[in-house]
């Protein structure tokens, strides 16, 4: 069993051979959480496991410093109020109405055993020899208020237990609104939360799901929603919570103003994540950027997700270059194409890098958009295949008059000797004939009901003449009645 801290790198590391909990100092000074899991050997520094990448959209702790973000930084109690936009583990009401907290390490101690927590059921330990706590104390000096962090190790046991305590040592009348015994800030990755719920006779029947990411308390716009350490002197302490709802009311006014003296211009908002593309600012910009990430295959989610609340026409969505900015993939000029054919469409990429064949392509695209533009972005959408469920993606836009209509097929990975393949088509006229192109004619009845052989050289071997198929393939087929 061992507490060590090495000075030099400002680290904590806590084993009993079965377990290590390794915790550092920040640059900014609060206390970061790098490792917890099976024990792993002492070091001097374990620096390499604070991961600072710069990530796009995020407010920095330091003026030029990018890489610093308590956003993306495991914290062993996170406080509210300073570029870290999560739910914190501590908040204090402060008189004036702020909640800003910034508790700082100021020191350290090891006692054998586990001290009694008074007046609260705890674990406890028979002698001194079955246990060490470590206590860090850290302080906020502008509230006067200290935190404690205990850590008690088990000789024997791979557990941990942890505590928190808050002393006002200050003369601000404080109001301890949100305090969490302990915060466990996990690495990204696929977990699942299983709960044990019931009642009377039918007693903690095991519930099981998939934690995923939400989007619920990190919205912005363009960087103009990165407000930290919030809050405003022109209102009294109970009204410091309208501050963000003063600040969108703002931007609404703002939009008002732009859209009334120039009417014929159009706006594009950016939906920054995800978090901001709503109704409220379609209405007065009425296409949203859907998002950075502009790889076709990405977009094919994306641009999915987005189409179950959103009209096409409102999807910001652009032929970029590759290698793909975000992810580095390459794919066809022709797949990006169509997927950006399902949205506002435009092309965001040097032509000049371009070859004779691809330029060509590009007018091809653009004659190709101005030819159906009606139809893609004022037709009935109708989503047919889903990206998430597998390698194929397909979906179609129908036009008012049912006479034409544009079915997007997408395969994600190529494959061989695959199976021959159908996609059920909606929105069609049964009773009218289309003619595929390449396809022959069918009725809408047969479309709709057998579907629309989408199969190709990838089922079986390809043949000469046959068209080679490639990752990230992609079709449009156009149906005319």
């Amino acid at each position: 069993m061992s507490i060590a801290y090495h000075e030099s790198t400002k680290t904590f590391h806590l084993t009993n051979g079965q377990i290590s909990y390794i915790m550092k100092v920040l640059p900014n000074g609060a206390l970061g959480q790098l490792y917890f899991g099976k024990a792993i050997r002492d070091r001097e520094s374990f620096d390499h496991l604070l991961e600072m990448k710069h990530r796009p959209m995020s407010s920095w702790v330091f003026e030029g410093n990018k890489l610093f973000s308590l956003e993306h930084t495991r914290q062993e109690y996170p406080s509210y109020g300073s570029t870290d936009y999560r739910h914190p583990a501590v908040q204090i009401l402060q008189p004036n109405g702020s909640q800003i907290t910034d508790f700082v390490v100021q020191s350290h101690s090891v006692t054998p055993g586990k001290p009694a927590l008074e007046g609260l059921p705890a674990t406890y330990c028979e002698s001194g020899s079955e246990a060490e706590t470590l206590t860090v104390r850290l302080r906020d000096e502008l509230l006067g208020v200290s935190l404690d962090l205990n850590y008690t190790l088990f000789a024997d046991r791979p557990a941990l237990a942890r505590s928190a305590r808050l002393v006002n040592e200050g003369d601000l009348d404080l109001h301890l609104t949100h305090a969490m015994s302990l915060c466990l800030d996990l690495p990204d990755r696929d977990y699942e939360f299983v709960h044990f719920s019931g009642a009377w006779s039918r007693e903690r029947w095991m519930k099981v799901r998939r934690l995923e990411q939400g989007n619920i308390s990190y919205v912005k716009w363009d960087m103009n929603r990165s407000i930290s350490e919030p809050f405003s002197e022109a209102l009294p302490p109970d009204r410091q919570g309208e501050l963000f709802h003063r600040y969108i009311l703002g931007v609404y006014r703002l939009y008002e103003r732009l859209t009334a003296s120039f009417p014929h211009v159009l706006f594009e908002s950016c939906s920054s994540g995800g978090g901001r593309f709503d109704p409220g600012m379609l209405y007065y910009a009425p296409q949203c950027w859907a998002s950075d990430d502009s790889d076709a295959v990405e977009r094919l989610k994306i641009q999915y997700g987005t189409s179950y609340c959103y009209p096409i026409s409102s999807i910001g969505a652009h032929v970029s270059a590759v290698p793909n900015h975000q992810v580095k993939r390459i794919t066809p000029l022709a797949t990006r194409a169509n997927v950006a054919h399902f949205g506002t469409f435009g092309y965001e990429l040097d032509l000049n890098k371009l070859t004779a064949e691809e330029r060509e392509q590009v007018r091809q695209q653009i004659a190709f958009m101005k030819e159906y533009r009606e139809v893609l972005q004022f037709g009935d959408f109708y989503r047919l295949r889903s990206p998430f469920d597998g390698n194929f993606t397909s979906w179609m836009a129908v036009s008012g008059d049912k006479k034409t209509a544009l079915v997007g097929w997408y395969r994600t990975l190529s494959e061989t000797n695959g199976s021959c393949r159908r996609v059920k088509l909606q929105g069609l006229d049964p009773e009218l004939c289309y003619q595929v192109d390449g396809g022959g004619t069918h009725y809408g009845d047969e479309l709709m009901n057998l579907g629309l052989v989408t199969t190709d050289s990838g089922a079986g071997e390809c043949q000469p003449g046959e068209r080679p198929i490639c990752d990230f393939d992609s079709h449009i087929f156009v149906l005319k009645a």
